[in-house]
């Protein structure tokens, strides 16, 4: 993976590119953004001929856009993103990927290198962010004999196109807390880096696991662009569910379509993520924005305040008094 910056632009690039797709002979590098752009690093552990690991732990004083550039051909390498990660403690929030107003919601993604990945992070936000790549044949090696799931079989295979999100865990985001909370001055931290970012994949693939998948559908570039169109969309006001014609419009897809490749992209429904990304606003304006319980209901468009404690009950574990006290 390399890095190229462009800062000359209204809208800065950050474009991470699969360089040649293999990390060997690249070196561990640290890349400190120029002043007047942000505070903070880019940090690149070359861990293994297979294995390469990128920190993302920045500030930004301008708008960035992410961009990953399709690859055409044999890709050797599979992506695995996991951004906003660290889940931020008051103070401005990230977007949910493009032009959405919520609070940050963890999520993970891995994809084939020939799709185009852009994503849109303004300014005075607080990015952590973790990407790792692994050579194909070093993950399938590590999957080993038995994983027969079809999803799965994906990821190593290099014959159809593929992106999966998955909504960070607590468990993801433990790992990835202890790799970004490293120890710089251990003498093994490369060791200790190898064995995390290997549980930070396993774990996002054991989650893939649990998703009722018997055939898994070839992506295009552009149905890509408009799957998260539609998921922009959907989560634009958390108060108001969107209607699934609109939906199916936006996306220039038939409604049966639409159903499908969202629940093979994102792993849910389109109204369980709604709800999803709603429970996790939820949470963050309990915790972070203080409100209370009655206004945080009524924000994301309650009117029943026991249904509301009910769905946040279900999604978080706890009801919201509960959880706005850290209990």
């Amino acid at each position: 993976m390399q890095l190229q910056m462009d800062t000359t632009g209204p809208v800065c690039l950050l474009d991470i590119l699969p360089g040649g797709a293999s990390p060997s002979g690249t070196g561990d590098a640290s890349m400190a953004f120029p002043e007047g752009f942000g505070l903070g690093t880019v940090q690149r552990f070359t861990l293994s001929p297979s294995l390469l690991v990128m920190l993302h732990q920045y500030t930004l004083t301008r708008d960035v856009r992410l961009r990953r550039r399709a690859e055409r051909g044999d890709q050797s390498i599979v992506t695995f993103s996991f951004r906003n990660i660290i889940r931020p403690v008051g103070g401005p929030t990230a977007t949910l990927g493009l032009l959405q107003p919520v609070g940050p919601l963890p999520t993970v993604q891995v994809s084939s290198g020939d799709i185009d990945l852009d994503l849109y992070f303004p300014a005075h936000t607080r990015i952590d962010t973790i990407i790792i790549g692994i050579d194909r044949a070093m993950l399938n090696q590590l999957m080993g004999p038995k994983a027969e799931n079809p999803l799965l079989k994906t990821l190593p295979g290099a014959r159809q196109s593929y992106l999966y999100e998955e909504i960070g865990s607590l468990a993801v985001q433990q790992i990835a807390t202890d790799i970004m909370d490293r120890n710089p001055a251990d003498p093994l931290l490369n060791f200790y880096l190898t064995i995390k970012a290997q549980a930070l994949i396993y774990q996002f693939m054991s989650e893939l696991l649990t998703r009722d998948m018997t055939l898994v559908y070839p992506l295009r570039d552009d149905e890509v662009k408009r799957l998260f169109g539609v998921r922009a969309r959907l989560v634009l006001d958390l108060s108001h569910s969107p209607a699934m014609p609109q939906l199916a419009q936006l996306a220039g897809m038939s409604e049966s379509k639409l159903r499908r490749l969202f629940r093979q992209v994102f792993g849910l429904s389109l109204y369980d993520y709604y709800q999803t990304v709603r429970m996790h606003e939820a949470a963050r304006l309990l915790r972070e924005a203080r409100l209370s319980v009655s206004e945080t209901g009524y924000r994301l468009g309650f009117t029943n305040l026991s249904h509301f404690t009910r769905i946040f009950a279900k999604h978080l574990g706890q009801n919201p008094k509960q959880y706005a006290k850290g209990g």
